[in-house]
């Protein structure tokens, strides 16, 4: 038994370098081995419990300037009705706001909703051929998912070519990024969808957008001019 597990952790190993260094490679790990490898890529990209710039800037789906004194974390899920309403409002904030608010979306399907999971790989499959904020508003404006059909449609029409994409979900690196992210959200103590932070500030539910516009501006109140 003990000699069975080692060779499943040897072999996650080797997985895990593979889909660093070339891609999966022609001998696929078994199940085990697989699910090491993930969690080993998800840690990684990192797991890191607070909101600090370091944990926003570790491989992570994010839009705006860099500097932006702002930060908008959302976590949801891609077949959840009330994450694509959130989803649509962030949207009219950050066209509102553009660079001057930095948004990040985390990854965090509901284990009921297994389309939103596939959702969330494909999205961050997205993210490594420069489609995930196109494929991502797309999803939330059409949302919520009904089906893994529908994505892979919607990916078709942002002009994603669909071979390329497949080939980086077989990497596992868009499943170790949903991992990462669901693991992120279980330490924030993320107990319903959406979640989302303005600077820390904890918005649980969705929130109308004159009520996201004034939270921006106590953040911003509270921070002072830029000197």
């Amino acid at each position: 038994m003990l000699a069975a597990a080692l060779t499943c952790v040897n072999r996650a190993r080797l997985a895990f370098f593979r889909s660093v260094v070339r891609g999966i490679g022609p001998h696929p790990p078994c199940p085990l081995a697989r699910s090491c490898s993930i969690i080993a890529l998800a840690l990684s990209l990192g797991c890191g419990g607070g909101q600090s710039r370091g944990d926003v800037d570790r491989g992570v789906l994010a839009t705006g300037a860099d500097d932006a004194r702002v930060l908008v974390e959302e976590f949801g899920d891609y077949q959840c009705g009330p994450c694509s309403m959130m989803g649509r409002r962030l949207h009219a904030l950050i066209g509102e706001e553009g660079s001057r608010v930095r948004l990040v979306f985390r990854h965090c399907p509901s284990r009921a909703h297994p389309t939103g999971r596939r959702a969330a790989i494909v999205a961050a499959a997205a993210e490594e051929l420069g489609s995930f904020w196109p494929l991502h508003w797309r999803l939330v404006a059409e949302g919520p998912v009904r089906s893994e059909e529908q994505v892979w449609q919607l990916a078709a029409e942002e002009g994603i070519d669909a071979a390329r994409l497949r080939a980086v979900i077989a990497s596992g690196r868009p499943e170790a990024v949903v991992v990462r992210d669901t693991a992120l959200a279980d330490r924030r103590a993320v107990r319903g969808l959406p979640t989302t932070f303005v600077n820390g500030r904890r918005i649980e539910g969705t929130a109308s957008l004159e009520r996201l516009r004034a939270v921006v501006r106590e953040v911003r109140a509270s921070i002072g001019p830029r000197r």
